[in-house]
């Protein structure tokens, strides 16, 4: 019984957890780390053909996420967001970016 109760407490830690991670790599307002890895010293312009930095933070993070191959379900899981907020924000980088799918943004 313990061991229940210690298990749901540590799930129900979990978005905390998650959100802390996403606020700790993102506090600076850098690209996410894999956006950046891909060609070095480069801009991420350079690097993807898309001026990221019309992004938000939040919508950079989303869009490295989207790279990945990672659904709305996964992103929202990911960073702790409903689907709804995700779809916003796919729907957002598409318009800033002036692109219509998310195979354009990979």
């Amino acid at each position: 019984m313990p061991g229940d109760v210690m298990t749901e407490i540590a799930l129900g830690m979990r978005p905390l957890f998650y959100g802390f991670v996403c606020y700790m790599i993102l506090r600076d307002g850098e690209a996410p780390k894999a956006v950046k890895e891909e060609k070095g010293p480069e801009t991420q312009k350079e690097v993807s053909g898309h001026d990221f930095s019309l992004l938000t933070r939040q919508e950079r993070c989303v869009a490295e996420l989207i790279g990945r191959g990672l659904t709305n379900r996964e992103i929202g899981e990911e960073l702790c967001i409903s689907e709804a907020t995700v779809k916003k924000h796919v729907s957002n980088i598409f318009e800033k970016l002036g692109i219509s799918s998310r195979r354009e943004l990979r």
